[in-house]
This record gives C-alpha cells, structure tokens and sequence, in this order.
C-alpha cells in the first residue's frame, strides 16, 4: 500500500513538472524553470532580493513578458507598458476579475468589497461609490488636506533642533500614518485622532493592524498558490488572525453611529452619501457599507503614508535636490500674501507654480514605488494579445518596479534625478497607479495629499540625517506596499 502511494506521489510530480513547463499552446510565453507542486515560488526564498527586484531581474533573460508559475497558479509577468495598456485598458473586461485567493477572501470581504472584489461586485460597487464621492461634499476636501497637512507641521516644529527641542531627532513614519488617516478619517467617516494621542493608543493599534493585513497581501504565499494548502490557510485567517476583526468593529461602530444620526438633507461625509443609497434596515446592507469604508480607510492611508515616508527619507539623502526645491518653493511664496498659518503657507492652487518639486514628487514614486507589483488580476478567458497566448484562470502581474528600473525605459535608472520629469511626463511608462477603468479609485486625493504635505514641509523644514549618520539606509521592506526601515531624520525650521 505505502509503495503504491509513493509511486503514485512521483508520478504526480513527474506529471506535474511536464505539464508546468510543455508549451502548450501556440504563441505562449517562456519563463524560468518551474518545480512540481511549489512552480516557481522557491525563487522568492532569496534573503538578498525581494520578488519585485527579482522578477525584473528575469526580464534580462525572459523578456518583458514571461510565464512565472506561483504554485499552481499560471502567472504572466508583463513589464511591456504597451501590453500592460492593451490587456487592461483595451481588453478590459477580460480582466477585471480578481483570483479567489484565501488572502483576498480574508481583506476583501468574501470578494465583496471594491478593491479586493471579484467582478461581479467591483461593477455594482464602484458604480455607489463614484456616486457618493459626488454626492458628498467635495467642497470639504480642501480645507480637511489644509487642516491636516497644518496639524503634521505643528508637530514637526515640536522636533526642530533650533526651537531647543528635547525630543530629540524625528521619526515620521507614524506621523506620516496619522497624517494621511486623519484625512482618509475626515473625509470618510467626518472623524479625527489628534497627534497628541500617546504611541500607545488606538491609532497604533489601527496602524499595526493595516500593517499586519497588508503583509498577508504580500506575493508569494504558499497559503494562497499551492492548492492543497489553500483550505488551511483559509480557515487559519478566518479563526484565528485577529487584526481583521479590530478593523472591522472600529468601522462597524462608526457606520452604526452615522445610521443613527443622519441628516438625510445634509450628509456629513462618505459614509453617510453611501447610507443613502442602501436599504440600512438590513444587515446585507450595513456590512457592505462597512466593507467599502474598511477598504478605503486601510488603502487610503497605508499607500500614500509609505509615498510620503520615501519623499522624505530621499530628500534627506539628496540635499542639493531639497535646496532647489526650497529655492522654488520660497520664490513662490514671497509673491503671496501672509498665510493665516504660522506654517501652511502654500496650497493647492500653488501647483502649477512648482515644476521641480512636481518632478521630484514623480521622481521620488518612480525611484521608490510602493507597489511594486500592484494587485494582480485574473484573465477571464483564453485570448491573445500582441500575438501573446494568456490562457483563462491566469493571474497577471504589472511589474510596477521593472517599468521604472529597467535600462530600456530610463537612464541611469537607480539615480534619483528629478530633472527628468521637467520637460517630458514619460506618461508612456510612469504609471504609478495603474491603468484602465480599474486603476486607483484615490488618485486624485493621493496626489492632492503628497503635494500638500511636500511642498509645505520643503518649506519650513531642512531635513536632514541625525549627526553622525551620513547616508540613511534606503533599502525596502517587502509588502503589497514597500517601506523603508525605521529611520530618523534631524529638523531644522527654515527663517
């Protein structure tokens, strides 16, 4: 009996490595060499390099399109910025679809939700929230970015070296993290927490709790791609991992509180334009109410929060790039009248007049962008495209890195040179957000966000490395939205 069950076990694995590496199929792509069971997943086990780095190192020798097998799954890696406009621009339909993973189940709602939602979902869904992105009221969202943006200056002052400050050198990536989910938390649910919270408070538990979620998102887990381990991992996240369910009682609570205290003739944020549009008598109703508002307040203040830490760990390593940013930025505002603010002295409205602080924001995403490897997707059925075989069930992937790093696209790719975004978008192939009808649903508040928060901290603050530190580390921790290492940087408050 044990000898048939081994003979068994070693046909399935000489079967499987047959089928995972036979071209089956004019016009399919190659890729590297991929193992029975495991694919190709025992590439990511490198501690030197991350998936996104060694994805577009295969590029060299694969090309800009190539098969990779992420356990059982047939993966496309496309770094080829008009295949990726062809299939999700063009061929959209074809690919709306998410896998169904046990991870995206876990932070996706059951595929119920927006960003994480299967296709049947994500059409019903954006459909309610572009409405209630309408209906709210958008008049609002320049005074909350100016009131947020001022509060993170406010605290900033509180570390310069030259207020005599005790505190020391600062760390901002949990400011920054308050920073973009108090404006995620005015905007969506007209809430705040203030700076002055301890570290130990709610806002770290909340941000733990993200940072703990989106490392289940990360590619590469043999939970969600090899098949027969699917089932425990699933059961895993659904019993036993509790940051979840610290998320979902805090928007829960929230949403139940707005039910409660509407003013249907005057609704006061996101959450309440959403309340009008369903039946809150049912359940069915408030749960997707909550899992919209779980979506965007986890995506809304991780992925803009790790843009702006990167901005300013770059500036403080490149301080001839921070000096002319200053330069520019102090030209314009000498031509305005006083501000109200002690420290929030230039605004929306000021952005067509700050070209180089425009391109070193672009730069600094294209240097260091956040997803490397976006959210992948699932080809719904057999097609070709460019003369490209992609089978149904397989899970493209947009290598975001590769398409800002690779030699082909830009020179001296892993220099930060803001320079070159002056006088050329290079639209063709810095697409941070993606593309097509499912991009990011906040790009515009994103970009609204970083440039508030930039161009008002260039001005009143030299960054700095502490004394004694010449260069700051600037390697990544790998997640669905990279981030540097903890760092600290030293303030000195601009005359």
């Amino acid at each position: 009996m044990y000898t048939l069950i081994i003979v068994l076990i070693v046909l399935y694995l000489i079967y499987n490595f047959i089928h995972k590496n036979s071209k089956r199929y004019k016009n399919e792509v190659t890729g590297p060499i991929a193992f029975p069971v495991i694919g190709n997943l025992h590439l990511f086990f490198s501690k030197k390099r991350h998936p996104h780095q060694i994805l577009t190192d295969l590029t060299k020798k694969y090309g800009l399109v190539y098969r990779f097998y992420m356990g059982h799954i047939y993966s496309l890696v496309v770094t080829d910025p008009d295949l990726i406009r062809e299939i999700f621009v063009k061929n959209f339909d074809n690919f709306t679809d998410r896998l169904h993973l046990p991870s995206i189940k876990y932070v996706g709602g059951n595929y119920k939700g927006v960003v994480m939602a299967d296709e049947y979902y994500w059409k019903i869904n954006k459909a309610k929230i572009i409405s209630s992105f309408s209906n709210s009221n958008l008049k609002k969202v320049s005074h909350i970015l100016e009131k947020t943006a001022s509060d993170l200056l406010n605290v900033m002052n509180e570390y310069c070296s030259d207020q005599g400050g005790n505190k020391g050198n600062w760390a901002p990536r949990l400011y920054c993290q308050k920073y973009t989910m108090n404006i995620v938390l005015r905007y969506i649910f007209n809430l705040e927490i203030p700076y002055e919270e301890n570290v130990n408070g709610r806002v770290s538990e909340l941000i733990d709790s993200i940072n703990s979620i989106l490392q289940i998102l990360k590619s590469g887990g043999a939970g969600d791609y090899i098949s027969f381990l699917s089932p425990f991992y699933d059961f895993y996240l659904t019993h036993f991992q509790k940051d979840m369910p610290k998320i979902n009682k805090f928007i829960e609570e929230i949403v139940m509180e707005h039910i409660q205290t509407i003013d249907k003739e005057n609704p006061r944020d996101l959450i309440d334009s959403l309340i009008l549009q369903y039946d809150v008598t049912k359940q069915e109703s408030i749960n997707d109410i909550s899992c919209f508002g779980r979506e965007l307040f986890m995506a809304g203040t991780e992925s803009t929060a790790n843009s702006l830490i990167w901005f300013i760990l770059i500036m403080a390593n490149n301080p001839n790039v921070q000096e002319k940013i200053y330069g520019e930025l102090k030209s314009v505002s000498n031509q305005k009248s006083i501000s109200d603010s002690e420290y929030l002295k230039l605004t929306l409205k000021d952005r067509n007049s700050t070209p180089y602080l425009n391109a070193s924001i672009k730069e600094s995403m294209r240097y260091k962008n956040i997803g490397p490897l976006g959210i992948p997707r699932a080809c719904k059925k057999d097609i070709v495209i460019n003369d490209i075989f992609i089978p149904a069930g397989c899970q493209v992937f947009q290598n975001f890195h590769g398409l800002s790093h690779i030699d082909q696209f830009w020179n001296e790719p892993y220099q930060f040179l803001p320079e070159r975004f002056l006088n050329n978008s290079h639209s063709d192939v810095f697409i941070p957000f993606s593309v097509g009808p499912r991009n990011c649903l906040g790009l515009s508040l994103a970009q609204d966000e970083m440039y508030l928060a930039c161009a008002n901290v260039m001005l009143n603050y030299k960054i700095s490395p502490p004394d004694g530190v010449e260069t700051l580390d600037e390697s990544e921790i790998f997640g669905i939205a990279i981030h540097p290492h903890h760092f600290e940087v030293k303030l000195e408050k601009r005359q």
